[in-house]
């Protein structure tokens, strides 16, 4: 197993979901972006939202 190490890009998603419902994550193929959000969901889980 590949240990996760925290991105740049971590605290600019988190920063962005406290103004915004939505927040977009794109990029070329095979860079992270799944591994990325998965790291993160905890954190951007609110009472509120639905699940998925």
């Amino acid at each position: 197993m590949i240990k996760y190490i925290p991105r740049f890009a971590e605290k600019e998603i988190l920063n962005l979901a406290s103004f915004f419902p939505v927040v977009a994550v794109v990029g070329p193929r095979q860079v992270g972006k799944t591994s990325l959000v998965q790291a993160i969901r905890s954190k951007l889980h609110k009472k509120s939202d639905i699940g998925v």
